[in-house]
């Protein structure tokens, strides 16, 4: 597995990132993922994402929004929606606090 990420815009309050992910195992296809994250004054982001030569799962999106709640911790709350094509869309909830 090898993956590379990078900020293909940035400043002081925008962020589009970009990743790519390959794996190679011993057992399976080769995969890859691909997605964007766009992020405004570090609070909220807009996801997307693609999943490529797996069985069930394609399209992804998403949002969040970060609250900081002191000087180095922060609540972030997060959307997901991933198309599992046969299952449909699977949805996911996720809650987090950094410090």
């Amino acid at each position: 597995k090898v993956g590379v990420s990078f900020n293909a815009f940035k400043n002081e309050r925008q962020r589009l990132t970009t990743a790519l992910e390959f794996q190679h195992p011993s057992d399976n296809l080769e995969r890859a993922n691909v997605g964007l994250e766009y992020a405004l004054n570090n609070m909220f982001f807009v996801r997307g994402g693609y999943h490529l030569n797996y069985d069930t799962d394609g399209l992804a999106y998403g949002f969040g929004a970060a609250l900081p709640t002191g000087d180095t911790t922060r609540i972030q709350a997060d959307y997901s929606a991933v198309d599992m094509e046969a299952l449909g869309y699977v949805h996911r909830f996720t809650i987090s606090i950094t410090y």
